[in-house]
């Protein structure tokens, strides 16, 4: 990249459900991606290499999913850091907080696996849920009418504002499944009903934000380097214990990533670049903030681009 390039930009980093089997053969070429992978896998005592190698079928399941997550978004960003000059930002889709945290130095590698793959446990504990994406309804909409569904009885709740157009709705297995024909009949284009076994970030989680609390108490958190939005506020943080506030409070409410998209394009952010596989946060991005330059760094490909 030229100086005559070089602009305010963000790194970010997917939460869970970007991962698929085999997504590091994507990143051969980069061994730091492949290295970060194996020390997570030793904090954990879990070999997380072979799941996403597809050997078994355990990838999928958040305690694993959450740690392997991480170890890839921070990877991305290690094998990319050296062209990354002008990072003044760092934000994350969920789990993809804690990824952030640690690349703006904010909270230590091995101590953000291990605390990972304890939520990830905490939430496989919590009350079965389900979850489902409302695609082409404003997010107003969504909340609305979630509110409406509550107040017949249902427990739903708007979980993810992804883009303005597409919200993740969150809650009781039964009542998700019910609400397919109400959002379809205020205008929802599609209702797709995600492969998940719980309802992130409504008030169904409040069993793993108080066991994840527990784990907050403890741990040694300092301010970040970079400025890095929350979910739960699409702000920044003030202090250490307030961070510690929001990583609780992430379980169990929305996650607020236009929000965090457009406040970090409103400060100057003119690029983001996406570290980790799937590109899904570069896609929203380009409907969020049209204006901006939204890079998925979801391969060695973009990474030597970058050169």
């Amino acid at each position: 990249m030229s100086a005559a390039e070089k602009t305010n930009c963000a790194a970010i980093f997917p939460g869970q459900g970007s991962q698929s089997f085999a997504m590091l053969a994507g990143y051969a070429g980069h061994s730091r991606v492949l290295e970060t992978v194996r020390e997570a896998s030793e904090i954990v005592g879990v070999d997380l290499e072979k799941m996403i190698n597809g050997e078994d079928n355990a990838l999928h399941q958040t305690a694993n999913t959450q740690p392997a997550m991480l170890a890839m978004g921070v990877g991305v960003f290690r094998a990319a850091q050296s062209q990354l000059q002008t990072v003044t930002a760092m934000a994350g889709h969920s789990l993809g907080e804690y990824s952030a945290l640690v690349c703006a130095g904010s909270l230590g590698f091995a101590r953000a696996v291990k605390l990972v793959y304890r939520r990830g446990m905490a939430m496989q504990k919590a009350p079965p849920g389900a979850m489902a994406a409302v695609v082409g309804m404003q997010s107003e909409t969504v909340t609305t009418l979630c509110a409406k569904l509550r107040e017949s009885g249902g427990e739903i709740w708007a979980a993810n504002y992804n883009s303005p157009v597409q919200t993740v709705v969150a809650g009781a297995q039964e009542s998700v499944a019910r609400a397919e024909d109400a959002f379809k009949k205020e205008g929802a284009r599609r209702f797709v009903k995600l492969e998940v076994g719980a309802a992130s970030h409504c008030p169904l989680m409040q069993s793993a934000a108080k066991e994840i609390q527990e784990e907050l108490n403890a741990l040694t958190i300092t301010v970040p380097s970079a400025t890095v939005p929350h979910n739960a506020t699409a702000e920044p943080a003030k202090t250490p214990e307030e961070i510690k506030t929001f990583l609780r409070r992430q379980l169990t409410e929305p996650v607020r990533w236009t929000e965090t998209v457009r406040n970090l394009a409103a400060t100057g952010v003119a690029r983001f670049y996406e570290c980790g596989p799937g590109g899904i946060l570069s896609g929203l991005g380009k409907r969020i903030s049209a204006d901006a330059e939204h890079i998925a760094l979801s391969s060695s490909r973009e990474l030597e681009s970058l050169r």
